[in-house]
């Protein structure tokens, strides 16, 4: 019966696990030296961030107060829309305002109103004969006969005040409803007072008066009907 050398068999087990080991110890050292690379690379980056004043909580809370909040419903870039509160408050306080300045000048229109400046009358131009009735003209007229045939002489007395003693006035007679100079000139004597001797041919009411020329000093008037 053969005897069989079990250290043989052995020996060759030995042999054949022998590379499996060695590759496991080596993948072991890897990472053993890795993991400890790792933790001084770490340490020297902590030491070196402390020296230099640099902290990983202080740059959060820097961080924190740069960056704004924005709502989600905010567009990047616009501003923050005010609260409902705001808006609020903010229309009452327009409307205010728009109905103080609709307000002030309501109060100040009657004032104005009131405060009118009384309209200056236009100054008489002295040129212009006067129109107005007998009754407010400071001269007077009278004539001798107030109904002649044509042609007849008619006297013509009056007086105007103010005028000075040896001025010439003018008969006038109104045609058209305009006043027209009558060929006849009186001298004044004292007192302004005058007589005068004309003769009318228009048929008709003649209606005439004296006047001072370049004046308004004139007499009223008086009225010579012609048959």
């Amino acid at each position: 019966m053969p005897i069989t050398d079990n250290s043989d068999k052995a020996g060759n087990t030995d042999k054949a696990g022998r590379p499996v080991r060695l590759a496991i110890t080596v993948v072991l050292a890897l990472v053993a030296f890795g993991v400890a690379v790792g933790l001084v690379v770490s340490y020297l980056s902590t030491t070196a961030l402390k020296a230099a004043g640099i902290d990983g909580s202080t740059s959060d809370a820097v961080t924190a107060t740069q960056e704004p909040v924005i709502s989600p419903t905010q567009r990047p870039g616009t501003a923050a829309a005010p609260s409902r509160g705001g808006q609020k408050t903010a229309q009452k306080t327009a409307q205010k305002t728009t109905q103080k300045a609709t307000q002030e000048p309501e109060k100040k229109d009657p004032q104005k109103k009131r405060k009118k400046k009384p309209q200056e009358k236009p100054s008489p131009d002295p040129k212009k004969p006067s129109r107005q009735g007998p009754g407010q003209l400071p001269g007077t007229l009278r004539v001798n006969d107030g109904r002649v045939p044509a042609f007849k002489q008619v006297r013509l007395r009056g007086r105007i005040p103010g005028v000075r003693s040896g001025r010439r006035v003018q008969v006038e007679r109104l045609e058209a409803g305009r006043w027209r100079r009558f060929p006849v000139t009186a001298r004044a004597e004292a007192r302004g007072e005058f007589s005068v001797r004309v003769a009318l041919g228009r048929p008709g009411a003649n209606v005439l008066r004296v006047r001072l020329p370049g004046t308004r000093r004139l007499t009223g008037q008086a009225t010579v009907t012609v048959r």
